[in-house]
């Protein structure tokens, strides 16, 4: 029972995460027709580079406590020490953020230089220097909300944020047209409105009480995890880099702009199930045999939801961006997407197998495999961008995801007993992928009819997993849950 009630908690918290992440993207996707008339590819290939930049310093700021953070916060030799917990993880993000956002300040000439190909845009760098000194605190302040389990609250600050930000973003761009300046300026307020709407919660929860021996802990736990969190973010971004160095950054523009649609399966699948999953294993660690069965058993669930949208994503993107982008240069981007967005539907397996590793407290092996497929996604794309250009990108990153995925498997297993049901996601994979490449026969058919065959393809995946994989028992708590939900 435990078990079951713990299922349908991660299908509950994580499904409102989802309807949150949906509507922020709709609201995205019904902006495309202005983004693509007001910014060119070259546009999005600067705030492509900068957003990577900044998340390649948010991992080394914020990982180093933070992560130690959520760790110990249901830890019972940490319960009496919550506040100051989170107290000295804030205060060494900031210190090391500070110091960083200070030297971007000071030599903004020359990132613009060396990032953008130009010392003009040292106003971009100056402005992300603010939000590189905010974003560590906003990310622990949300981190914050999600170990708590407060999900209501969480989605009505994500929302408010996303609303605020469309508007502001909006009037900067068609009213003043400042161009690429609306969204940097977009940028900066979408990191200070959380540490302003959560300004109570945070005040609540924290102790300004510095201890040595306390910040000792979250750094011995925590640094091992800064080399794992960076590699793993290069993984997700250096292909990028690679672009712009043998292309221009216009094709980086149009690889990121794919990349904003591939990566919404982590976005509905796998961020907000590592959101809501997260506190919930750390939970259950004192019942070690529970966790191992609810890992086991919820994996397949789990994974045939992703798969669910990654199919939905990859047979109606290409209808989506001819009819949202207005200047077909953005257009290149669509055959990216099936295979990004596939890339990201091992992500939230990866996450869940990770759990294993640190719960064993071998953090450590987590590093040396996003290291590992790292410099596997490095030296494929030297050797393959140049001659098959964004595809190969797009591809390898799936190549390096997949092996970080049955790596972290083995030594999850091995160190924890902790499995996912391989052999029902690997039948689940198989079929959408079938099925996604049944659609491509269909691609020169009359629009309408095309649109017809996809949506029958949709339900039919979904009908022939649930009907031949998902037992007796299984179907029946399904339905249950389904019920429940309509009841509510």
């Amino acid at each position: 029972m435990e078990i079951k009630s713990k299922i349908i908690e991660v299908f509950k918290g994580g499904g409102m995460y989802s309807i949150a992440s949906l509507i922020q993207n709709m609201i995205y996707f019904f902006l495309i027709p202005v983004y693509t008339t007001y910014l060119s590819t070259a546009d999005y290939g600067i705030i492509g580079l900068m957003t990577i930049t900044v998340g390649i310093i948010l991992n080394i700021t914020k990982i180093p406590t933070a992560t130690a953070f959520v760790r110990f916060y249901y830890s019972p030799e940490y319960e009496i020490k919550r506040k100051p917990l989170l107290f000295n993880s804030i205060a060494f993000a900031l210190f090391q953020s500070g110091l960083i956002a200070v030297l971007f300040f000071l030599f903004s000439n020359s990132f613009s230089e060396m990032l953008l190909d130009s010392s003009k845009y040292n106003t971009i760098i100056q402005i992300y220097s603010v939000i590189i000194f905010l974003q560590p605190l906003e990310n622990i302040v949300q981190d914050l909300l999600k170990i708590k389990k407060k999900v209501k609250l969480f989605v009505a600050m994500l929302l408010s944020n996303v609303f605020i930000t469309t508007v502001l973003i909006l009037v900067l761009l068609i009213y003043f047209d400042k161009g690429i300046m609306a969204l940097v300026f977009g940028t900066l307020f979408t990191t200070i409105y959380p540490i302003v709407f959560l300004s109570k919660e945070l005040k609540n929860s924290i102790e300004f009480k510095f201890d040595l021996l306390l910040l000792k802990s979250l750094l011995k736990y925590g640094y091992p995890l800064v080399i794992s969190a960076l590699s793993f973010f290069l993984l997700r971004s250096v292909d990028q880099y690679l672009i712009k160095f043998y292309f221009d950054i216009s094709q980086v523009g149009i690889y990121s702009f794919g990349y904003s649609f591939g990566w919404l399966i982590a976005v509905f699948f796998a961020l907000p199930l590592s959101s809501i999953i997260e506190p919930i294993i750390f939970e259950m660690e004192k019942n070690k045999e529970d966790l191992i069965a609810f890992i086991k058993k919820s994996s397949k669930y789990i994974f045939f939801v992703g798969t669910f949208i990654w199919l939905g994503l990859s047979l109606f993107s290409k209808e989506v961006i001819e009819l949202m982008a207005q200047k077909q240069e953005f257009w290149d981007a669509i055959p990216l997407i099936p295979i990004i967005g596939f890339a990201y539907l091992f992500y939230g397996l990866v996450f869940i197998l990770n759990k294993g590793i640190e719960l064993a407290k071998k953090t450590y092996i987590i590093s040396y495999i996003n290291i590992l497929g790292l410099l596997l996604n490095i030296i494929l794309n030297i050797i393959l961008i140049p001659e098959f250009g964004l595809y190969s990108a797009s591809a390898n990153l799936v190549l390096a995801l997949i092996f970080i995925l049955l790596t972290t498997a083995y030594y999850s297993k091995k160190h924890y007993r902790i499995s996912v049901d391989s052999m029902n996601i690997f039948i689940i994979t198989l079929l959408g992928i079938i099925f996604y490449l049944i659609s491509l026969l269909f691609i020169n058919f009359n629009f309408v009819i095309f649109i017809f065959i996809k949506i029958v393809l949709l339900v039919l995946f979904l009908f022939l997993v649930f009907v031949s994989l998902f037992s007796h028992q299984e179907k029946k708590a399904v339905t249950d849950f389904i019920k429940t939900l309509k009841k509510k």
